[in-house]
């Protein structure tokens, strides 16, 4: 801090006599004085991001520290290290007026980061609830559940869907097995709604014949609609045998 000590001082503080040097100032100084000054203006500039974000709170939090870091860190220890003030100096603990706002919002974060995980188990405990009854309403229904995102190969079937396609629960179902089981007098006609589906069409009903391993053709509805989900677009539907209505 000084490039040479002159002589020491003494000032008497609350009942006690403390000393203080009489210094030639380091020049050297005004580097770290000016990091003092950079980091108050950073601060003050996260105060105000969070203010027109509308964090009111932190901005108030954060703005409170720094402005009085700043005022006891430009006004008391500089002036005193500049030989302004015959003050003994006192600077370590003025980095608590940063520090403790820090700590602050760091804890009412991690406060807050709990209870939105709380949240967030709730909510997907009720979700996984709704889709549990949901399937269980549409299986009662005789009704299965199926999507796939546009462009797509890989299809999600629910239980009820693949007994209706005929294909094994809990194995990975591709476009080129659906393809496998369609009539082939339907093929051209599945084909061209699935490329007007990709060209923007957004709902549909069709349908059309599927054959067993075994050969028994039966008869399938399908409707359904596109839906958009996380920026992409997927395609949604519902599946019903009706070969007994056809036979009828």
């Amino acid at each position: 801090n000084f490039r040479q000590i002159t002589s020491v001082g003494q000032r008497t503080m609350l009942g006690e006599t403390l000393s203080y040097p009489v210094p030639i100032p380091n020049p050297c100084m005004v580097i770290p004085h000016l990091s003092h000054v950079v980091l108050i203006i950073l601060f003050l500039d996260a105060s105000v991001r969070s203010w027109r974000r509308g964090e009111v709170r932190t901005a108030s939090i954060f703005g409170m520290g720094t402005l009085l870091f700043g005022t006891a860190t430009l006004i008391v220890p500089m002036s005193v290290l500049w030989g302004l003030a015959p003050l003994p100096l006192f600077s370590s603990f003025y980095i608590l007026f940063i520090v403790l706002p820090m700590l602050y919002e760091l804890n009412y974060d991690m406060q807050r980061a709990a209870m939105l995980t709380e949240k967030l188990e709730e909510r997907d405990a009720r979700l996984t609830d709704t889709l549990e009854q949901l399937q269980l309403a549409a299986a009662a229904a005789n009704v299965g559940m199926w999507s796939r995102p546009i462009n797509g190969t890989t299809l999600w079937l629910s239980q009820k869907a693949g007994e209706i396609l005929g294909f094994p629960t809990g194995e990975q179902f591709t476009r080129d097995n659906f393809y496998q089981q369609i009539h082939p007098d339907d093929r051209d006609v599945l084909a061209t709604l699935i490329r007007e589906l990709e060209e923007g069409k957004n709902e549909f009903q069709f349908e059309y014949r599927i054959v067993s391993k075994v050969g028994n053709v039966r008869w399938i509805h399908s409707r359904g609609k596109v839906d958009m989900a996380n920026g992409a677009r997927f395609v949604r539907g519902a599946i019903v045998d009706i070969t007994k209505l056809k036979m009828a």
